[in-house]
């Protein structure tokens, strides 16, 4: 949960068009790699769960 977090705060952080640059170069990864955990911590997000429950 943590990690979709995490990745969704750099891409907010992102000029438009970059993150997909970040990710090949400083991440080693594709697109599609991070869209999981993102897609994951946004539903929980809409739901009200905190990042940091264990319940």
């Amino acid at each position: 949960m943590e990690i979709g977090w995490r990745l969704k705060e750099a891409k907010d952080l992102l000029t438009c068009g970059k993150w997909s640059k970040w990710l090949e170069e400083l991440v080693s990864c594709s697109q599609s790699s991070p869209k999981k955990p993102m897609c994951i911590f946004d539903a929980l997000s809409r739901t009200g769960v905190s990042a940091y429950s264990r319940t």
